[in-house]
């Protein structure tokens, strides 16, 4: 689904766009006739599906900071481009909530500023469980979704492309039990989405709904390769080595690294390696003959030395034409033809 790497700014915007229309979708969910907790489940996980289809082409469609947070610690993602991916989605969130605040009030649906609006989460005495068991609640949610979603991503899977329907699958299977307990969560983007146009008590109890779901992805995030192994290399700066390594260098989801003449391999566009360096750069050119080496890019052979002209007694033998001549520098031959076996002693090349 990732054919090429994507500039930083088109996946920072991919995830901004993505991550506000699944806010104004879901949110809005919670306003239909039955708020039915699976109404808002498969309106969520349906939506996750199409996003995720149309986005994970250019970003991977993380669309929660959980999931980047995940993908950051599995190796998959820098941690540079991890924190531009956080930025974009808290800020389409809150623009996916502008856009509900506008929607619900526009619409006389019985809203009041103030009121809890949509998914906001809550705890206590705004929730089902105390906060001890919120928190417990959220963290092992969130670990299920983000665990599914690195594995659903594995490049080593036979049907990756299907990954969509994976994730929202769980996406919906999830928040059919989120609802109901803790009135949404799983996505810190989603609910910092919400709770400033939901009152007080939802701003204070925000932190859990924030903290959380950040523990439950780092718990994947860490055991996905030590459960599954890695599909390819680490990416420069992901992981526990919290540097932000180099922006772009990678595809989102850190594809297993093509090789030249590898099976699926492309070549990449002129004047660009992969992730916009020269495609030798660092390594060594690819050697003439090399198992799986495309041929275009093998390096020529060096041509044959000359063997130097056999020449005696002013005579100079042809290997073509198995036959002596007169030498450039020497006399014309005698009348007669080839000179007598008494003037010279004639050396004839093997075979």
């Amino acid at each position: 689904m990732e054919a090429s790497p994507s500039p930083v700014l088109s996946r920072v915007l991919a995830e901004t766009v993505g991550t506000a229309l699944l806010v104004v979708v879901g949110v809005v969910s919670v306003f239909s006739r039955d708020q039915a907790p699976v109404v808002v489940a498969l309106a969520l996980g349906l939506t996750y599906t199409a996003l995720t289809f149309a986005f994970g082409r250019v970003s991977g469609g993380h669309l929660n900071p959980a999931i980047t947070v995940g993908a950051a610690l599995a190796g998959r993602l820098s941690w540079g481009d991890a924190g531009k991916y956080v930025a974009g989605q808290v800020l389409g969130g809150l623009l996916g909530g502008v856009v509900v605040l506008v929607t619900v009030l526009a619409a006389d649906l019985g809203y009041e500023t103030g009121d809890p609006l949509g998914l906001v989460g809550g705890f206590g005495d705004n929730g089902t469980y105390a906060l001890f068991g919120a928190l417990l609640f959220q963290l092992v949610l969130t670990f299920v979704v983000v665990l599914v979603v690195l594995a659903a991503r594995d490049g080593r899977h036979e049907s990756v492309a299907a990954a969509p329907v994976a994730i929202g699958f769980v996406v919906t299977a999830t928040y059919l039990a989120a609802v109901p307990a803790t009135g949404g969560g799983l996505n810190p983007a989603l609910s910092i989405a919400t709770a400033p146009f939901s009152g007080s008590d939802a701003i204070v109890q925000l932190w859990l709904f924030v903290l959380a779901p950040l523990l439950g992805a780092a718990a994947a995030g860490l055991l996905h390769p030590a459960i599954f192994g890695r599909d390819a290399d680490p990416v420069p700066g992901s992981g526990l080595a919290l540097s932000s390594g180099t922006a772009g260098a990678q595809q989102p989801w850190a594809a297993t690294p093509q090789t030249w003449g590898a099976p699926g391999a492309s070549a990449p566009a002129a004047g660009q390696g992969w992730g916009g360096a020269s495609p030798y750069a660092g390594q060594q050119a690819p050697q003439a003959g090399q198992p799986g080496q495309h041929a275009a890019y093998a390096a020529p052979a060096a041509p044959a030395a000359p063997e130097p002209p056999i020449i005696q007694d002013g005579w100079q033998w042809d290997p073509q034409a198995q036959q002596w001549f007169p030498a450039p520098s020497a006399p014309s031959a005698p009348t007669g033809g080839d000179p007598g076996a008494g003037e010279r002693t004639q050396i004839r090349p093997q075979g």
